[in-house]
Formats: structure tokens, C-alpha cells, sequence
């Protein structure tokens, strides 16, 4: 069975808020607690599978069978014979044994999938989480940049009313309000969204008190934990056992009860008897069609592990990669930041005294406003990727 069938399967129904509200959870992981319980109840999932194991006996391998025999002769001289013959397929101490092996890896197996289960739902809420917190950020900045842009209008037109204002200063604020109005809209359209994707998956619309993670340093430690990884694991070993259990070096034992009557003239006998049937194990034997099977199984196994491995190697490096150019930016957007705090104010200083161009001040103010923003949107850029890092390595929430 590969990976792709063993996936957790979520079908979320609709995206429409709910009108039950759960509290806000005081951190990440009783988010995730909290969506797990809210998905199982609103959503159709792969998960759990129905445990099955009371329907496997622990000493009966097959079903029993029931032979009635009646032979009559050619003729009146040849005596009678009816025989009874119940077969009992009994499991042999090594087919026991693996079946135990078989049962303690199935639940290893189970164990794995809810381990997948909570990584997987992780990554959903972590990549809806900070697509909402950086929506929330990019709106409020906006906002303040159109507030600033409608007050510069408004001061535009009392100019205007006594012919102080030139043609290009009215294009430029009215072109700065649109670009801000359109932006506006596509942050507004992106964080409704957010919001109905995080209440589908967690069934609140409130935030953690904690949401900022700290990311793993070990990725060799990690990756032999990664979810995806142990469960294509436990999927290797499990095929290992169906393979082992193929063979015929664990064929059951046939404990056979036999009873048998000769009806003779002048003559009538009852016999009682047992049969057991042991196979040889002098060497285990095994069909074509298992040998390739299992061959098949093994590769398809292995080169899942082998892509698995790669991809999320290159995965962590490209944002590792990410993390060293985000706070090396940070840095320089911190200073640029302080100098645009500085700027504005010296901006307004000499606007105020006519001693700058109503143009270049409207332009040199708009572009200090987003030097001063960008700070802030790169320090939330910095904290989903440590998120992204933790996804990559396995590490739920």
C-alpha cells in the first residue's frame, strides 16, 4: 500500500462560519487539540480505521471443514462404510508468533497514521494562521496609508478652492488613494478568507495567545522522527511480515478427528481416530507471483523513503536559506525604518514652511510610509518561516 493511500483525507463541509464558538486557545498545541476534535465531527476522514483484530482467532488458522463419507459396494457382499472427518487448521507456534509480530506492527502502524494525522493538520493551520496574521498586518497598514492620503486630500482641495493646487498634484494624490483602495480590497478579499479557512479547520475564529514558534536545529535528529518518514517505515516492515508470513515455513497444522462404521453382513464395527498433519520445514518455499509481489512492494517502499528523504532535505535548506536572507533584511529594514521615521518628520517640518515641492513632499512621504511598514511585515515573514521549518521537519504544533 503506498503513502498516497495511507494519506489522511479531509473533506471539509463548506467554509461557512459555524455558530458554535469554541474559547481561544492559550497556545499552538491546544489549537491543534482543539481542530483535531472539530474536523472528526464535521468532516468524512480515513481516520481512525475500524480496529478488527477480535475477528483473528490465536489458534485456529483457517476455517474448520466437515467431510461425511458413504461408500456402498456393487453388491449385496461388499460391506458398508460411512466416515465423519473434521479438519482443524491449527496455527503453529511460529505462525503465532508472527502473528503476534503482525498485530504489534499494525499498531505500530495506527499509531504512525494518527502521527501523521496531527503533522498534517499542522501544516494547514500553520500556512492559514500567518496567511491571516500577515493579511490582518498588510490591511492595517494600508488602512493608515489611505487615512493619510484622504486627510492630504482634503487639504488639496481647500488649496484648490483659492488656485493653489497644480493639475500633477491632484493626479498624484488621487492615483495614491486608487493603488491604496485596490490594495485595500485584494488584503480585505485575502483575509476573509484566512478567517473562513482557520474556522473550517479549527472551528474558532480566535487566535492562540502564543503563536510564534521556535525552530528545531538538529535535522538529522529530526528527519529520523519526521511522521512521513516512520510511517513509510512501518509500511516497510509491515510488507516484510506479509512476506515472511507468504512463505511456507508457517503452514498451519491440520489436527484432523476422525470417526468411521463398517456395516458387514454378520458384522458391524466402529472406528475412532486422529490425524495430524505437520509440515516439513526443512526449507521455506514461496510462489512467483508473492516472490514479485513482494519485490514490487520493497522498491516502490524504498524509493518513496529515498524521495521522501531528498525532498524534505532540500526543502529545509531552501528556508534555511529563506531564514539567513530574511534577518539579514530585517537588519537593514530596522535602519531604513529609522531613518523614514526621521525623514517624515523632517518631511513635515519643511512642508509646513513651504520650503518643498507639494509633489516631491507627497512622494517622499508615501515611499517613507512603506519603508516604515516593511520592517514590520519581514519580522512576521521571519516568524512563518520558522513555522515552515518546523512543518518540514516533521514537528506538529
Amino acid at each position: 500500500m503506498t503513502l498516497q493511500r495511507l494519506m489522511i483525507v479531509f473533506i471539509i463541509i463548506g467554509l461557512q462560519p459555524s455558530t458554535a464558538q469554541a474559547g481561544a486557545p492559550a497556545n499552538l498545541q491546544q489549537l491543534l487539540d482543539q481542530s483535531i476534535l472539530h474536523t472528526k465531527q464535521n468532516s468524512h476522514t480515513l481516520y481512525p480505521l475500524k480496529a478488527t483484530e477480535e475477528l483473528v482467532s490465536g489458534w485456529l488458522g483457517d476455517t474448520p471443514t466437515l467431510q461425511l463419507t458413504s461408500l456402498y459396494g456393487s453388491d449385496s457382499q461388499t460391506p458398508v462404510e460411512y466416515e465423519v472427518n473434521v479438519q482443524l487448521p491449527i496455527k503453529s507456534g511460529s505462525r503465532r508468533q508472527l502473528d503476534q509480530q503482525l498485530s504489534n506492527q499494525n499498531q505500530q502502524l495506527q499509531l504512525q497514521l494518527q502521527h501523521m494525522h496531527r503533522w498534517y493538520l499542522s501544516g494547514l493551520i500553520r500556512e492559514v494562521l500567518w496567511q491571516r496574521i500577515i493579511s490582518e498586518q498588510q490591511l492595517e497598514i494600508a488602512n493608515g496609508k489611505i487615512k493619510w492620503l484622504q486627510q492630504q486630500q482634503r487639504s488639496a482641495e481647500a488649496l484648490a478652492d483659492t488656485n493653489q493646487l497644480s493639475q500633477t498634484q491632484w493626479v498624484m494624490i488621487k492615483n495614491a488613494i486608487l493603488q491604496t483602495q485596490i490594495e485595500i480590497q485584494t488584503f480585505t478579499e485575502q483575509l476573509n478568507l484566512a478567517h473562513q479557512h482557520y474556522q473550517a479547520l479549527t472551528g474558532t475564529t480566535a487566535l492562540p495567545e502564543n503563536y510564534r514558534e521556535t525552530t528545531a536545529t538538529d535535522f538529522s535528529e529530526s528527519i529520523n522522527e519526521h511522521p512521513e518518514i516512520r510511517l513509510l517505515q512501518a509500511q516497510l516492515d509491515q510488507a516484510e511480515l506479509l512476506y515472511e508470513n507468504s512463505t511456507s515455513g508457517h503452514q498451519n497444522w491440520q489436527l484432523g478427528v476422525v470417526a468411521k462404521q463398517v456395516r458387514d453382513i454378520g458384522f458391524h464395527e466402529n472406528q475412532m481416530g486422529v490425524q495430524v498433519s505437520i509440515p516439513i520445514k526443512a526449507m521455506k518455499t514461496i510462489s512467483q507471483a508473492d516472490q514479485l509481489s513482494w519485490q514490487n512492494s520493497q522498491q516502490e517502499i524504498s524509493l518513496s523513503l529515498q524521495k521522501s528523504h531528498t525532498d524534505i532535505k532540500q526543502t529545509w535548506l531552501q528556508l534555511q536559506s529563506e531564514q539567513r536572507r530574511l534577518q539579514q533584511q530585517q537588519e537593514l529594514l530596522e535602519q531604513q525604518a529609522e531613518l523614514a521615521q526621521q525623514l517624515m518628520t523632517q518631511l513635515q517640518q519643511v512642508y509646513e514652511m513651504n520650503e518643498i515641492n507639494q509633489s516631491l513632499y507627497l512622494q517622499q512621504m508615501i515611499q517613507a510610509q512603506d519603508d516604515l511598514s516593511a520592517a514590520r511585515l519581514n519580522a512576521l515573514y521571519i516568524e512563518r518561516n520558522k513555522a515552515r521549518q518546523n512543518q518540514t521537519l516533521g514537528l506538529p504544533l
